[in-house]
């Protein structure tokens, strides 16, 4: 008869988006491509049917592709959602995730020898230097029905996607659809968090582009060249030559910044890549334009760095602004000064805002979040020499610590 296992709503939610974007999502009323997804998946119809007769009033969702993959009822007002599975035997419920991310990193990679001891040493030094961490491996397929769906609910709850793309992990059938839907996911909300979603642990980073994503093998040939571009912009790749040491000090850097502690330490373990820096000075903040590259790449990362946060902008080629970056070290003392001299008043704590009364609702727009209700206000400024006369509100999340939260009308 099958049984039904409660998802992660917000996870659910966010992959009907991009199914819908892409047009991956399959509606009730389109008979032929139910029957055609029926057929083509041996799903057995009148399990699925018998199933949901039980929730007449739920909505019924097919998501053809992506990890996400299933048919689903939900219920949007309850923030509900339901996966159907073929088989009656036991499944490890999926675990609980609250507003925010619960991980720092998300690590996939194969059972296999080598892989295992080289992830389990880094897995080692980054619990040791307090960084989150959550193993998904990529043999434990066969034996859990929602192994794919617990997969993306730890990476939607969480900062950074980092594969083991060693030559077993690319062998793996579903790895690459699997790197396409995390894109897919990092272009729809990770493409304004700190630094880049997805960094690849890799033998050759400066070949990861040139050779393993050209490459259209049955699985791949689905996907078409813009998605391929997905992957070029939002993809950082690490050297597993650094070490695990070195890596460790990288990616623990990497979070404390995500965490709002500003923490330069990655910076330095970039040297090899850091070829141009522009400084910028506008009018009421500083910015930093960092550009990345490895040898053989024809195109830059960049990324600009303010003061409390960062934003990493895809690949492009550095502007007329840029300065040749010769000595590392120098520069990123050059980077701290230059916001440490940045003239703006600390934050002062403030009474909640007038605005934020009855007349309208506030709402969170991370993506993680989604917060209802009245945000805290904090003042900065004023600051005559930056041109900030007065005191401005900033509106900041309660739950998240996110700026980014709007009125909206009722």
């Amino acid at each position: 008869m099958g049984q039904f296992v409660e998802v992660n709503y917000r996870n659910f939610d966010d992959a009907v988006s991009i199914a819908d974007e892409r047009g991956d999502r399959i509606r009730m009323s389109d008979a032929e491509r139910v029957h055609s997804y029926i057929r083509e998946n041996g799903v057995d119809v009148d399990g699925v049917m018998r199933m949901t007769t039980l929730h007449p009033d739920a909505a019924v969702t097919i998501l053809s592709k992506g990890l996400m993959e299933g048919i689903y009822v939900s219920w949007p007002d309850r923030e509900k959602a339901l996966l159907y599975v073929g088989s009656d035997a036991p499944i490890e419920p999926l675990e609980e995730y609250a507003g925010g991310a619960k991980y720092d990193l998300v690590i996939s990679y194969t059972f296999d020898d080598r892989d295992k001891a080289v992830v389990e040493r880094l897995v080692k030094e980054l619990g040791e230097a307090g960084v989150r961490v959550y193993l998904i491996v990529d043999g434990d397929r066969p034996n859990d029905p929602i192994w794919s769906v617990r997969f993306r609910e730890a990476l939607f709850h969480s900062h950074y996607f980092s594969p083991y793309l060693s030559s077993s992990y690319l062998r793996g059938a579903g790895t690459i659809r699997e790197m396409f839907d995390i894109a897919r996911e990092a272009v729809h909300h990770r493409s304004t968090e700190y630094f880049y979603p997805i960094l690849p642990l890799v033998d050759d980073p400066a070949a990861l582009m040139e050779s393993t994503f050209r490459s259209r093998s049955a699985v791949s040939s689905q996907y078409d060249d813009h998605e391929f571009d997905w992957l070029r912009t939002h993809v950082f790749p690490v050297d597993l030559g650094w070490g695990a040491e070195r890596i460790s000090r990288f990616i623990s850097s990497l979070s404390r910044n995500y965490r709002g502690f500003v923490n330069y330490g990655y910076l330095r373990e970039l040297r090899e890549s850091f070829k141009f820096v522009e400084f910028i000075e506008l009018f009421t903040k500083r910015v930093v334009r960092i550009h990345l590259g490895y040898p053989s790449n024809a195109r830059y990362y960049l990324f600009s760095l303010f003061s409390r946060g960062c934003l990493f902008e895809g690949s492009f080629e550095p502007g007329e602004k840029a300065i040749e970056v010769d000595d590392v070290d120098r520069v990123v003392d050059e980077i701290e000064t230059f916001f440490r001299d940045e003239v703006i008043r600390p934050f002062e704590e403030m009474k909640l805002a007038r605005e934020a009364d009855d007349s309208g609702e506030w709402l969170c727009m991370g993506q993680l979040c989604k917060f209802r209700g009245k945000p805290v206000v904090k003042m900065v400024g004023p600051n005559p020499v930056l041109g900030i006369h007065e005191a401005v509100p900033i509106y900041i999340c309660p739950r998240c610590g996110n700026t980014m939260v709007r009125k909206r009308a009722r």
